[in-house]
């Protein structure tokens, strides 16, 4: 269900123009679901821009304001591993 209550930030178009194709051209299979669209963005702002960064929570949390997955928290699973990010640029594996 969408959460109303979630804040997102742009990313402005140039970055969600690039993280569409790369998701649309390496993350996509033969039957997708939101839930997969949703990993695979999330999966290509970790490798673009870091696992604690600005843009994946960003991606991550405009997908759960329309109500697929969860949206981001300090500790977080994501592809079964779970890391606690201390700031924007560091994080610690658990």
């Amino acid at each position: 269900m969408p959460d109303d209550h979630i804040t997102v930030f742009g990313l402005g178009i140039e970055k969600a123009s690039e993280l569409l194709w790369s998701v649309m051209t390496n993350h996509l299979t033969n039957t997708p679901s939101y839930m997969g669209l949703r990993d695979g963005f999330i999966a290509e702002a970790i490798t673009r821009y870091g696992e604690c960064s600005f843009e994946r929570v960003q991606v991550q949390n405009a997908w759960a304001g329309v109500g697929v997955g969860p949206e981001y928290g300090p500790d977080i699973e994501v592809h079964g591993a779970k890391t606690y990010c201390v700031d924007n640029s560091s994080r610690i594996p658990k």
